[in-house]
């Protein structure tokens, strides 16, 4: 799962867990919007920033 925050943080939680395993600075401002589209992510801020993430976990973890 991820969390936006008004720090323009994203944080990534393990759900089992209840644990939050990753956070990242994504904005310099307030992050206002959050969509999830398949394997990427889309942040807005009041820094006036569109940003996509993608995941790439999978080929992460293959690599490891």
């Amino acid at each position: 799962m991820v969390s936006s925050a008004v720090d323009g943080s994203l944080k990534l939680w393990n759900l089992k867990k209840g644990t939050c395993v990753g956070t990242i600075q994504a904005h310099e401002e307030k992050l206002w919007a959050l969509d999830i589209r398949g394997d990427k992510l889309v942040t807005g801020a009041a820094d006036s920033f569109l940003k996509t993430w993608v995941d790439f976990t999978d080929e992460f973890e293959k690599e490891i």
